[in-house]
């Protein structure tokens, strides 16, 4: 199977209803195959050959995938990007990719590339327009996309993915949700980010209706949206999950069509699953765990174990063999704490034109992913943070997941992120920003009390800082770097 093949064979809806809602409009699955085999006609037609790098630059919507497929259907690997991006990474990444061409929702947008390259993703013009498409065959095993990675802690990284490898993991992810064709799901991150991706090819893959909402989170909106389309699931960030679950507090509201919600792209910590387990009774709470580079899902908790196990991620998908391993490249005993280490036929082909960072990165078939992690008795991995995050405060470490999961606890508290700043003495010591909730006040001696009776005294933040926000980036994670700074 290939990507363009999963949304040809997509089974319609009933009555022939749209399965894709977006700005745009509605599609059938037929009519954005279509559209795609248009656009990959249109490539063709401008000079666009197998191997050549295009520059996909759409929102979330309808013509993310119709560009994506055209891309694909034309030969070429798709790149995409954020249109909301800086206009200097989009202009970074179309050049360290060497991407020739641009397929963008939004022809006004400045792609860093000349305008007789530039083509809309969808095209409303004469069928003739769109006639002399060559059919190329594609391999599974080929390069399909280059996905570059946030660049948080240096330039991004383009990560190659193939076909069969994306395939494989979200036909894992489908089976774990038990996603089909009666499903409703509502996908709001940027589609330029491997999670949204995975998204999107699950629900394709499955024949489920897609609902896009613009790049953006609203939780009044949201879920307005979720109750007007019947919604039945949805992937988010934990800042997602905090926004709703303080929503939904306040106005006591319920969210009776939903049957799934999952969550992926950063800890959803403890504090805050338990929070959503009373806030939604009756829905499947799956805490999930990837990156990028294992295409992207690489574990999943199950919801039966959501209560007994609070706090893990789960176990690995079929298809990824995880380890969780010590310095010497031993497996770590249970309570001890190591490096995610990842592989598998999900597994990327490496990093775009750049071996010294593929060498570096995998080892032994092992991708080293630089997060840190413990496994119980019984095989269920609990992540710890990354390993640049952790830091030793005189002779202990401090691990910023843990004590914001304690402030995260404090019922005045909305978002919180803990950084180690330079002490003269103990080397570094742990600071916490704080936002406090809609209409309430907080008072840093008090928050210091609350985590002194919970967290070992190495662990209490010695500085509190209150802000109105903390920095977040496009997908809504927060930025632990940024939003330490002053």
């Amino acid at each position: 199977m290939t990507i363009p093949a999963i949304l040809d064979q997509a089974v319609e809806r009933p009555g022939d209803g749209p399965a894709l809602v977006g700005q745009e409009g509605t599609l059938t699955y037929t009519g954005a195959f279509k559209a795609s085999q248009a656009l990959a006609a249109r490539l063709q037609c401008h000079g666009c050959v197998p191997g050549d790098r295009v520059l996909l630059a759409a929102e979330t919507g309808i013509s993310y995938l119709v560009g994506l497929c055209g891309i694909l259907q034309a030969g070429g690997l798709a790149v995409p990007v954020n249109p909301a991006d800086p206009l200097a990474r989009r202009q970074w990444i179309a050049k360290d990719a060497g991407c020739q061409w641009a397929v963008t929702a939004d022809p006004r947008l400045d792609v860093g590339l000349n305008s007789d390259r530039v083509l809309a993703a969808m095209d409303e013009g004469p069928p003739e327009r769109h006639a002399g498409f060559q059919n190329i065959k594609l391999d599974p095993d080929g390069e399909a996309m280059i996905i570059y990675t946030s660049g948080t802690t240096g330039q991004p990284k383009g990560v190659v993915l193939t076909h069969r490898g994306l395939l494989i993991n979200a036909a894992d992810v489908v089976q774990y949700l038990r996603l089909n064709s009666a499903d409703k799901v509502l996908i709001f991150l940027p589609t330029a980010y491997s999670y949204t991706l995975s998204q999107l090819l699950t629900a394709v893959l499955a024949s489920a209706q897609i609902i896009f909402l613009p790049n953006m989170f609203h939780p009044t909106y949201f879920s307005h949206s979720i109750k007007r389309h019947g919604i039945t699931g949805f992937g988010g960030v934990p800042t997602t999950f905090n926004l709703l679950c303080d929503y939904l507090e306040k106005k006591n509201e319920t969210l009776p069509s939903l049957r799934f919600v999952m969550n992926a792209g950063g800890p959803l910590l403890p504090s805050t699953m338990a929070k959503l387990i009373a806030l939604l009774p009756g829905v499947q709470i799956f805490n999930c765990y990837g990156c990028t580079e294992i295409g992207p899902r690489a574990t999943y908790l199950p919801p039966d174990e959501v209560v007994r196990r609070l706090g893990s991620i789960g176990k690995a998908l079929p298809s990824v063999r995880l380890r969780v391993v010590q310095e010497d490249g031993t497996d770590v005993q249970p309570g001890g704490i190591g490096e995610i280490v990842l592989k598998g036929p999900t597994l990327m082909k490496g990093y775009y034109c750049n071996p010294e960072a593929t060498a570096r990165a995998i080892t032994s078939e092992y991708f080293y992913t630089g997060d840190l992690a413990t496994v119980d008795e019984d095989g269920f991995v609990y992540f710890k943070g990354r390993k640049d995050d952790v830091f030793r405060s005189g002779d202990a470490k401090v691990s910023p997941v843990e004590v914001e999961d304690v402030l995260l606890r404090h019922p005045d508290i909305l978002e919180a992120v803990v950084v180690g700043m330079p002490h003269q003495t103990l080397g570094m010591v742990p600071k916490a920003i704080v936002v406090a909730k809609s209409g309430r006040s907080l008072d840093d001696s008090e928050i210091r009390r609350w985590c002194m009776n919970l967290l070992p005294q190495h662990c209490v933040p010695k500085v509190i800082e209150m802000r109105n926000t903390l920095e977040k980036s496009l997908t809504g994670k927060l930025l632990r770097v940024e939003a330490g700074q002053p």
